[in-house]
């Protein structure tokens, strides 16, 4: 949990912290996994070095256990209930985090114009969920919505099994659609998940007997406090209840966006057709609110450029990979968009298509098909 990369709003990185420690260590298991190729030391989800860290964190975590069973020593039940609570806030900090996410519409947002002027066989799987969630409001808020509830429910004794049995039924769907859709959060999804079975072990028998409708006897540590520590320990709880809260939807709170499909867009978003002259062979253009020029050619070859627009002067600067572009522009009283090439002298005129109108964005819902 320590080394694994987070997104904290007001809590410390550790992570980030910790990562001049872990990064050689890192660089020496990958020149043994992977020779003669170097691995990002930054670590990131499915990337060589979160690879290297889960097996130089698997190995420790093995020497540690056989020292402690060789020593015979064993964890008492009051330090095996207090790293069950730590697990316990760990997902529901992660979980929440999310699922709000999802709610304000940050994960899952409404498919770019490049994207929904792609043919389907030419989008990635990955992308293609994206995009179909995305363009559903309310099956993702409620996805969301049902991540967070389990998140609360971890939080507290009396709601945690139906907060462990929601987190496995959410996170095999999501490990499930990570591996299928190949979408790259197989490793920090399972591990996730794998802390749920964790937690739920303590629990199974409870589960089964209720399920069965029979009773079961457990006998599970419990804290006790004298009534001046059973304070202190319900302001800390409250606390970090209140700050895991606060992380949570801090970034949405910043920026003011609390439903990404509302928020306003980048100047000159959308897509457009390319007419006038075709030295440059552009087919259509696509303004992508990431600030990403993107060219389809009459090839049928795709161009991305980095984009930033001078709205004062009516210019627009396009880096690229290969080359760079200089665009002076005029919006016309036809919302067509006149482009002129400033060292090349070539003209062009972009033409709106629909984005927003089109069928994927329609609010419908229907009772029945006839």
């Amino acid at each position: 949990m320590a080394f694994f990369p987070t997104n904290p709003q007001i809590f410390p990185d550790i992570p980030r912290s910790l990562n001049f420690i872990i990064a050689p260590i890192l660089t020496s298991i990958g020149q043994v996994f992977w020779p003669g190729s170097t691995i990002d030391q930054t670590i990131l989800s499915d990337s060589k070095s979160m690879y290297a860290l889960v097996f130089f964190l698997s190995i420790v975590g093995l020497v540690t256990a056989s020292v402690m069973h060789i020593r015979k020593h064993r964890m008492t039940q009051k330090t095996l209930y207090w790293i069950q609570v730590i697990i316990r806030y760990y997902l529901a900090y992660q979980l929440m985090h999310y699922g709000f996410n999802k709610v304000f519409k940050w994960q899952f947002f409404l498919p770019e114009p490049n994207i929904v002027y792609s043919q389907i066989g030419w989008v990635s799987r990955e992308l293609l969920y994206w995009s179909a969630i995305g363009s559903s409001y309310w099956f993702t808020v409620i996805a969301g919505g049902l991540e967070v509830l389990a998140g609360a429910c971890l939080l507290f004794r009396k709601s945690l099994r139906i907060g462990l049995v929601l987190s496995l039924i959410l996170l095999s769907n999501v490990v499930l659609i990570n591996f299928t859709f190949n979408i790259s959060v197989k490793l920090f999804s399972l591990f996730l998940l794998s802390n749920v079975v964790v937690l739920l072990s303590r629990h199974w028998s409870a589960i089964i007997g209720f399920i069965q409708n029979k009773p079961v006897q457990l006998n599970q540590f419990s804290p006790t406090f004298k009534s001046t520590k059973q304070l202190v320990y319900s302001i800390t709880k409250s606390i970090t209840i209140l700050l895991i809260l606060i992380d949570s939807i801090w970034v949405y709170g910043k920026s003011g966006n609390w439903n990404d499909d509302e928020q306003p867009r980048p100047h000159l978003h959308g897509a457009y057709s390319v007419s006038g002259q075709m030295a440059t062979e552009w087919k259509e253009v696509y303004c992508h609110r990431k600030s990403y020029f993107i060219v389809k050619t009459t090839k049928g070859n795709t161009l991305s450029y980095r984009m930033a627009i001078d709205t004062a002067n009516h210019v627009i600067q396009l880096r690229g990979t290969d080359e760079d572009i200089e665009l002076e522009y005029v919006i016309l009283e036809n919302a067509n968009v006149s482009m002129h090439f400033i060292h090349d002298e070539f003209l062009i005129t972009l033409t709106p298509l629909p984005y927003e109108t089109l069928p994927l964005f329609e609010k419908q819902f229907d009772w029945w098909i006839d």
